[in-house]
């Protein structure tokens, strides 16, 4: 096969200007999202905290087990209905509302028991709009 210098110049330039075919994940590494146990021996503050802060997140049930605070940075439009919220030692605060939070539910929550709880009566409603 004969190849002119021209031909030779035009390839090598094409195959330089082309764009790199590369995988999303080299590029930006992706961390992902916070496992979400609800067993009540793992502890899903950090899980919590990032599910709850996505706007119209509704989490229904479950057991967990706090070891810090679950902060709910500009969460809007999210529901948390029927959980056990056990506190780890020492823990003075169960969940920070800030930045913007706005229609934040929390119904039939119950603080600290290890066992589920029969509601005495009709099932408390906490609501906050900021």
């Amino acid at each position: 096969m004969n190849t002119s210098r021209r031909s030779f110049l035009s390839v090598l330039a094409a195959a330089v200007a082309a764009p790199a075919i590369v995988r999303a994940e080299s590029l930006m590494k992706l961390a992902p999202a916070p496992r979400l146990w609800a067993d009540g021996i793992h502890c899903d503050a950090d899980a919590l905290s990032y599910w709850l802060s996505r706007p119209g997140f509704h989490l229904i049930g479950g057991m967990y087990l706090l070891s810090k605070p679950v902060q709910l940075r500009g969460a809007q439009d999210v529901v948390l209905r029927d959980a056990q919220l056990l506190p780890g030692p020492e823990l003075r605060e169960f969940l920070v509302l800030s930045g913007q939070a706005r229609n934040v539910t929390l119904s039939g929550i119950t603080f600290g028991a290890r066992k589920p709880a029969k509601p005495i009566g009709p099932t408390a409603k906490l609501s906050f709009a900021i």
